[in-house]
Formats: structure tokens, C-alpha cells, sequence
């Protein structure tokens, strides 16, 4: 009997030592090479245009296009304003209203008033153009300049040549851009962006007077368009 005690006391503290062997612990499951791939894997392009379509449908119909132009006047001895007078401001246009298609290239507004488009004003100082139309498609690009004009003394002046864009093909999501060119460089205008059945897009502009006079030459610029479905 005693001796199958001294067996039990040693048999423990064999299983008590540091160097007691203790049954291997199995590493975590690793995937296959195929599991990795599917968890990892990134949208296809179908699913992805299939998703963005169903969060942004494409614009079926296009019954009306604004642009306008605003200088933002301030006080004091500097203004903002856009330069006007023949050849200051560049349309180019193509346009597809039913079965007529039509393409301009380098008209001013008067030129574009006998295709159908019509003055739209915005107080104080705006200044547009607006068509109302079954539209099937529509490129339409301004050229203007900005001009920031001290008075007093020799009366100078800073231009700053402005682009707005929007373009438009049945089916697919408008898209509206602007730029600005300053020192020689083309710059991009940050967009602000109104959805619903009437979208509006937003670009500002904030330049410098000259000779270092203080504050800021300013303008905005707006396209607008009455689309269908609404954009949510």
C-alpha cells in the first residue's frame, strides 16, 4: 500500500515540473488559398455599376438648362464684375431637342438668343441663359473673365479667365465643371451640389485685387437643370 503511495506523490510531481511534456496545441485554422480570394475580393465592375445605378440612376429627360454668372460686389475702393462687350464672353454648344441637332462653336449670347434660349437675371448683378426643352442631349461650355478693377489713381485691373461645363447624354448621370486661370495655371473650382428634380450645381470664385488691395474679388457661377427621375 505505502509503495503505491510513493508511485501517485511521484507521478504528480512529474506533471507539476517545468520540463513536463504538455500535448501539442494545434495552430488556428488557416484558410485555403480560394477562402482568402472570396473574402478579399472586391466588387466586380457589374456589381459595382450595378450599385452606383441603383444609388444614382441615369437622368432620362431633360425639360430645362440655366446658367447664370454673378459678380459679387463689395465695398470699398475695389469691385468684382465679368467682362462684357462683343467677343467677352465664348459659348460652344451641341444641343439635340427632339430630332434637331445643333452645334455652335464661339458665339456670344445674342448669338445664342436666336437659337431659343432666353435672358435670366438675378438681382443684383446676374446675368444667364435659359432654354426650356425636351432635351435628348447637351454640351454646353462659357468662356468668360473675371475682372477685379481699383479705383482711383491709375485704375488697375486683374482678369482672371473663367470655363464652366456641363454636359448631358440621355441616360446618363449630368456633369457639371468650372476653372479658374490664375498666374497662367488652370485651376480646378470646387463644386457645390444641390440634388432633387431640380439640380443645381455651385462654383465660387475668390481672387485677388491688384496692386495688393485688400479683399476679396469674388463671383459665383451657376448651372441648373430640371431632370427626370430626380436625383435623391
Amino acid at each position: 500500500m505505502r509503495s503505491l503511495v510513493w508511485v501517485l506523490l511521484a507521478a504528480l510531481a512529474a506533471c507539476r515540473s517545468p520540463g513536463a511534456t504538455r500535448p501539442p496545441v494545434s495552430p488556428p485554422a488557416r484558410a485555403t488559398e480560394s477562402e482568402e480570394d472570396e473574402t478579399l475580393e472586391a466588387p466586380s465592375g457589374e456589381t459595382l455599376a450595378a450599385h452606383l445605378k441603383e444609388r444614382l440612376p441615369g437622368v432620362e429627360s431633360i425639360s430645362l438648362v440655366k446658367w447664370q454668372r454673378i459678380p459679387e460686389r463689395t465695398p470699398g475702393p475695389c469691385t468684382a464684375d465679368f467682362a462684357a462687350g462683343a467677343g467677352a464672353t465664348r459659348i460652344d454648344l451641341v444641343e439635340e431637342v427632339g430630332v434637331e441637332s445643333r452645334r455652335l462653336r464661339g458665339v456670344d449670347l445674342d448669338a445664342l438668343m436666336t437659337e431659343g434660349w432666353i435672358p435670366a437675371y438675378r438681382t443684383p448683378a446676374g446675368v444667364g441663359l435659359e432654354k426650356s426643352a425636351a432635351f435628348r442631349r447637351i454640351d454646353f461650355r462659357v468662356e468668360q473673365t473675371l475682372e477685379c478693377r481699383c479705383f482711383g489713381g491709375e485704375r488697375p485691373v486683374a482678369r482672371y479667365p473663367v470655363e464652366v461645363r456641363f454636359r448631358w447624354r440621355k441616360g446618363a448621370l449630368p456633369a457639371a465643371s468650372a476653372s479658374v486661370t490664375r498666374g497662367g495655371r488652370v485651376e480646378t473650382l470646387p463644386v457645390g451640389f444641390t440634388a432633387g428634380r431640380l439640380l443645381v450645381y455651385e462654383f465660387r470664385l475668390a481672387e485677388s485685387f491688384p496692386a495688393g488691395n485688400e479683399g476679396v474679388c469674388g463671383g459665383r457661377l451657376f448651372v441648373a437643370a430640371v431632370v427626370e427621375p430626380p436625383i435623391r
